[in-house]
């Protein structure tokens, strides 16, 4: 904070002697006037764009006119063609500059009242230079932002506080590291080169900084580069945590916490790769707490609901989801929140609601800003939710109408769902085969780059050579010791490709030993795999042909009920309903549903009753554990009429309440 301040008054004093020294040469009154007039007001002040017009009319040959119009467009851009724009003011406004000022622009001195004089030109052009830098990545101009960049290491001011070129240059790099030399003159021909360039760009960061902290400790009570080179742990970190380097990443954050730089969302996905979700999940919540209004993809949001997912607290998901669509409005990120909603629409059986924010995804032009995450992974992520839909209303209708395939309507839809199951499909592999990242990042099935739920991949890449995969997986569960909380998803994977080949033995033997894994009173994370699990076992018991234990299907429901109404597994259940001409069209719907209403009262109990409430009853059903007197679920009906849609009335049975 001292720095800071220091930084505040010399930049002040700068402004006023830079004014004289202008003067000095003979420069224009007008400028003397511009420079008065904008003592106090910041670049992204609220009257930047009055100010700008102000000083353009003044003076449209001075940069600091052109200067507040470039970052008041910026700061107001939510479209590519917002920071184009933007761009545009902002290059002209540092062309002018660096044609007025060029020599004090290249200038480096240990002198304290020298650099007094220019410190204010090397501000403005530091903060026009990232800015310029922001709105030509924004628009899609990658290689004039990269040429910036490239001017930036040439011009070499001695003390950058936004622009940190190299940084941003290694930051360029992993962004675009898909991409080779034939798309992006600066990139090489391989992630792996270019991950290695990336490292080599932080490099020359760290001595930039040794060469910058001779000159600006000669008169600056400062360790400067203790001050500068968190800057450089942040983007290794990054790139440690890309490359699953899991001993270097958490060194890099470990330097970083002792630091203000400490960045709560990167290491809460450090965490979330691991299969560390508690951890992530608080620092998830710290980086909400903290992260500011600019109008960028919040990640914490984004990755928060995944874990929200996996522990099916799927109700406060999507609270915090439309919360920060409502505050952010058809800004960028709304396109990343919209498919993170249709997700947890999805898995809690809300398919038209998935359906809706799929379509806004789909039809929202997303720039990705503040993230490494491209329209690649935006595409993957929304066609892979559109495979989980049709797979979701295929598996609800078969489930809620066992009889569906004698009714014309019903069979008609699936057909319609099929193809459109398969064009999709399609569209995924040929995604899957043009990403280079496959194998590092979703075959991995936790990465720092993946923007899909764990059981998302498998569902996709079911029947897809379980050869390949169960071979790969199980080289993954002998080599992954660093991350060993992943060991049950590795054993579930394994399982999932062996149920592909009906190998039933192989995938009970992988799916015991992984719940055995499971502890979910420590990590009620792991509701989600729990159920899958449960839910594999059902299928090996029952292609062995042998019983299946009551515990399992209480354990599947108990853990993750939706999931029950897509499985195609019929379940057997204990049915109690008061004889009521209300409750009909729900015996009906159990009837014709792939429930079995059994008996024994070794399985769950449905109690379904009518509550009189006014001139509308209200229908209820409450679910038992054997032998228990007290409800673990409830569940209601508002939709009443004459011949409701089965499926309409199955869901509530075992959908979240909102």
């Amino acid at each position: 904070m001292r720095f800071i301040s220091v930084l505040i008054c010399c930049c002040m004093l700068g402004l006023l002697s830079r004014s004289a020294y202008a003067i000095s040469f003979d420069q224009n009154a007008k400028r003397y006037e511009i420079d008065a007039k904008r003592v106090g007001v910041s670049y992204m002040s609220r009257d930047a764009l009055p100010r700008s017009r102000e000083f353009k009319q003044i003076d449209s040959t001075y940069y600091v006119g052109w200067m507040y119009e470039g970052a008041y467009r910026m700061d107001h851009a939510a479209d590519a063609l917002g920071f184009k724009l933007a761009a545009e003011s902002l290059q002209k406004a540092l062309d002018l500059l660096e044609h007025d000022f060029d020599k004090e622009l290249r200038t480096r001195t240990g002198d304290a009242m020298r650099y007094i004089e220019i410190m204010t030109i090397h501000r403005d052009w530091d903060f026009i230079q990232y800015a310029l830098y922001q709105s030509y990545t924004y628009s899609n101009q990658i290689e004039a932002a990269w040429m910036q960049l490239r001017k930036a290491s040439i011009i070499n001011v001695q003390d950058e506080l936004m622009t940190e070129t190299y940084n941003l240059m290694a930051w360029t790099v992993h962004r675009h590291r898909r991409y080779t030399s034939k798309d992006y003159s600066f990139l090489k021909n391989s992630i792996a080169e270019n991950e290695a360039y990336a490292h080599q760009l932080l490099d020359s960061s760290l001595q930039k900084i040794i060469r910058d902290q001779q000159l600006m400790e000669s008169f600056l009570a400062i360790n400067y580069r203790q001050e500068r080179e968190p800057g450089i742990w942040h983007y290794r970190a990054i790139l440690h945590g890309y490359a699953l380097n899991i001993p270097k990443a958490a060194a890099c954050y470990k330097q970083l916490k002792e630091t203000v730089y400490f960045p709560e969302n990167n290491f809460a996905t450090f965490n979330l790769i691991q299969g560390n979700f508690n951890e992530a999940a608080l620092y998830y919540n710290e980086a909400k707490e903290n992260e500011g209004n600019d109008k960028r993809l919040k990640e914490s949001y984004y990755y928060g609901s995944i874990l929200e997912l996996y522990r099916n607290n799927i109700p406060q998901g999507i609270k915090e989801l439309n919360e920060v669509i409502q505050s952010n409005g058809s800004t960028p990120g709304f396109g990343w929140y919209q498919l993170a909603l249709a997700r947890l629409y999805l898995y809690n059986g809300q398919l038209h609601a998935a359906g809706n924010a799929l379509k806004k995804a789909s039809h929202f032009h997303e720039i990705h800003m503040g993230t490494t995450l491209g329209e690649s992974h935006y595409q993957l992520t929304l066609t892979t939710l559109q495979i989980i839909r049709w797979n979701n209303l295929i598996g609800l209708q078969h489930q809620a109408d066992r009889y569906w395939w004698l009714k014309p309507d019903k069979l008609w839809h699936s057909i319609v769902w099929y193809w459109q199951r398969y064009q999709d499909k399609i569209r995924w592999v040929d995604l899957l085969k043009n990403n280079p990242e496959r194998e590092t990042v979703l075959y991995n099935l936790f990465s720092s780059e993946s923007t899909i739920s764990v059981d998302e991949v498998l569902t996709c890449l079911t029947n897809m050579s379980p050869q390949y995969f169960g071979s790969l997986f199980n080289s993954k569960l002998q080599q992954d010791s660093l991350r060993p909380a992943l060991t049950p998803y590795w054993h579930y994977a394994i399982a999932k490709q062996f149920i592909t080949k009906k190998q039933w033995k192989e995938a009970e033997k992988h799916l015991t030993i992984g719940l055995k894994e499971i502890d979910i009173e420590k990590n009620t994370y792991l509701q989600l795999l729990s159920a899958r699990c449960y839910e594999a076992l059902i299928q090996c018991k029952l292609g062995l042909q042998e019983d299946v234990p009551p515990l399992f299907y209480i354990n599947w429901f108990l853990q993750y009920p939706q999931t029950i109404t897509t499985s195609g597994i019929a379940f057997p259940i204990q049915c109690q309903l008061e004889s009521s001409p209300e409750l009909k069209p729900i015996s009906d719907a159990i009837r014709k549903s792939n429930l079995n209403c059994v008996n024994d009262t070794q399985y769950l109990r449905l109690l379904c009753h009518v509550i009189k409430k006014g001139d509308q009853p209200t229908l209820q059903g409450e679910w038992y554990l054997p032998g228990k007197n007290t409800p673990i679920r409830t569940c209601t009906w508002t939709i009443h009429g004459e011949k409701p849609a089965n499926e309409t009335v199955f869901q509530p049975l075992f959908r979240m309440q909102l």
